[in-house]
């Protein structure tokens, strides 16, 4: 306003302004077609600026997919037990995995370790499941006597997409769709 004069209900300048001063022209922040956010990213306060100020109401969005894990093997303990009882090993890739789903959007909604018994893991299945988008199972991928992930989704519809993969070491990993739901075992 210091720098304004007004005359008969006009506006004008005393002077001509320098191009820093702030001011923002009709179409200078973006243009019709630009990308103001792109497709899967995280809405961020700065990206939902964007939104409104491109003089949008709404906005499709995708919730962060709640994943499941459940880590099978008799031979499976929480950490941290001292001493170590015989014949086992601590869980420990659940918390990585956990980790990274965080890490990249997603939310665990469960973690589970179980034995290496089918009718605990069917009912484990069954419920991640019920809750959730993205099962991962972990351990029990290969052909043992006690290799039960694959026979943890029998009877529920578990349509493999790939049943091994060609790399060493790694070759047991499998991915399927359960309905709605992911499965990927590891």
């Amino acid at each position: 306003q210091e720098d304004v004069q007004q005359e008969e209900g006009r506006a004008s300048f005393r002077y001509p302004l320098p191009v820093s001063r702030h001011l923002r022209l009709a179409g200078s922040d973006f243009r019709k077609g630009d990308t103001i956010i792109p497709a899967g990213c995280v809405l961020t306060p700065q990206r939902l600026i964007g939104v409104a100020a491109s003089n949008l109401d709404e906005i499709d969005v995708v919730r962060k997919p709640r994943v499941a894990i459940l880590c099978c093997g008799d031979e499976l303990v929480e950490p941290g037990l001292t001493p170590l009882p015989p014949d086992t090993i601590p869980e420990s890739i659940s918390y990585g995995v956990a980790a990274l789903i965080r890490h990249w959007g997603g939310t665990v909604v469960a973690r589970w370790r179980k034995p290496d018994d089918l009718a605990s893991l069917r009912n484990a299945a069954s419920e991640a499941a019920a809750i959730a988008d993205l099962i991962v199972i972990v351990g029990g991928a290969s052909v043992g006597d006690k290799d039960f992930a694959k026979d943890a989704f029998a009877g529920q519809g578990l349509d493999f997409l790939f049943k091994k993969v060609a790399i060493k070491p790694g070759k047991p990993v499998w991915f399927g769709n359960l309905a709605n739901v992911l499965v990927i075992g590891l």
